[in-house]
C-alpha cells in the first residue's frame, strides 16, 4: 500500500506558506547545523551518541522550535523518525522547555 506524502499530499508540489516551507526551513537548519559543527547531515541525524553528536542535534532541534512553527513530532520526523518525547527531553536538557511542575527546568532541581 502506497502512503501518500502528508505535505504535499502525493503530488510532489508543496505550495508556498504551507507546513512545507517549515520543513524546508527545518532542512536548512539541520545542514546549516552540520557545517558549523563540521559534521555530516546523515550523523546528525542518526543515532550517533558521541557528545559531539548530541550536542549539534541538540542545537538543531532548539533552532527549529524557536525558528519554525514545526511541533515536537514534526521534529522529530525531520530528524530521522524520532519520537517527540526524545524532541522533548532534548529541549529541556538545553533549558528551552519551560518548568511544568517543577519538572524540566533546565536542569535547577527546582521542586513545583
Amino acid at each position: 500500500m502506497e502512503v501518500a506524502c502528508s505535505v504535499c499530499r502525493g503530488t510532489g508540489v508543496v505550495e508556498k506558506g504551507s507546513i512545507g516551507d517549515s520543513y524546508e526551513k527545518g532542512r536548512r537548519i539541520i545542514v546549516e547545523v552540520a557545517v558549523a559543527h563540521e559534521i555530516f547531515v546523515p550523523d546528525l541525524v542518526g543515532i550517533g551518541r558521541t557528545r559531539r553528536l548530541v550536542e549539534a542535534r541538540q542545537e538543531a532541534i532548539k533552532r527549529m522550535r524557536e525558528e519554525t512553527p514545526l511541533g515536537l513530532k514534526q521534529i522529530g520526523f525531520l530528524l530521522n523518525r524520532r519520537h517527540h518525547s526524545t524532541i522533548h527531553s532534548a529541549l529541556a536538557r538545553s533549558g528551552s522547555v519551560p518548568a511544568v511542575n517543577g519538572r524540566y527546568s533546565g536542569g535547577q532541581g527546582s521542586s513545583g
